[in-house]
């Protein structure tokens, strides 16, 4: 069964930080210097989760989020399927979720329609 509150707190996430550009679609996770990080739903996702610092690598692009609590690492590579557990989606539901080419009112309706 889909975790709902997850998904509902993970949608009001991305509304809210939306108008400052920091939620894109089309990136897991970014860091960004007009706005901190950027991510999209699933990146909302596991930083929701306690994820919150930037790994980055050499060239200073994300290649990880920490948890400082715990200290595990989700390489960006994992992102998808971390969020896709955090949210108990199955795997067809979850690509449809984490897609590129998703609005927001798309999100809006995907999540509604995977909750209900």
């Amino acid at each position: 069964m889909v975790n709902r509150t997850a998904m509902y707190e993970t949608l009001d996430k991305v509304i809210e930080v939306a108008p400052s550009g920091a939620w894109r679609q089309d990136v897991w996770v970014m860091h960004s210097s007009l706005c901190g990080t950027a991510g999209c739903f699933a990146g909302w996702r596991v930083i929701l989760d306690g994820f919150s610092e930037l790994v980055l690598d050499e060239s200073g692009e994300v290649d990880a989020l920490r948890n400082p609590q715990t200290g595990q690492h989700v390489y960006l590579s994992m992102l998808p399927a971390q969020a896709a557990t955090s949210l108990d989606l199955w795997l067809a539901d979850a690509r449809e979720l984490f897609s590129s080419d998703n609005t927001l009112e798309d999100l809006k309706e995907l999540v509604d329609r995977l909750c209900a």
